[in-house]
């Protein structure tokens, strides 16, 4: 599914507080809050059925660009035939990375790549 929003976790912190929205097109997510970050970095996930994935302390440094391999892919739901026709097969999809990039110490901006 669609990724619906973007939460990070700093080093040390036992939250995520650091929220990132679309806000500059498709692929772009402007982040507000719990600045300043420090690496690792733990990145959250959520597509538009409410479904999450995190890598936790994934990213290790601010210098560089990723991607981050969350190392699953978003998935719900089963497939059950409900006559003698074979069940579809789900077609793979990449796994969602991250490239992180940031301008100083109050902006960082995510690209999503699904």
């Amino acid at each position: 599914g669609t990724v619906s929003k973007v939460e990070i976790k700093s080093s040390g912190s036992s939250s995520y507080d650091t929220t990132c929205l679309k806000s500059e097109g498709a692929s772009f997510w402007k982040c507000d809050g719990g600045y300043p970050l420090s690496v690792p970095l733990s990145v959250k996930l959520t597509n538009e059925d409410g479904i999450s994935l995190t890598c936790d302390g994934c990213i290790t440094s601010a210098d560089s660009v990723g991607p981050f391999d969350f190392g699953s892919n978003f998935y719900a739901g089963t497939f059950a035939p409900t006559s003698q026709t074979p069940a579809p097969v789900p077609v793979p999809t990449a796994t969602p990375t991250v490239d992180l990039s940031c301008d100083g110490a109050t902006n960082a901006r995510f690209v999503t790549h699904e």
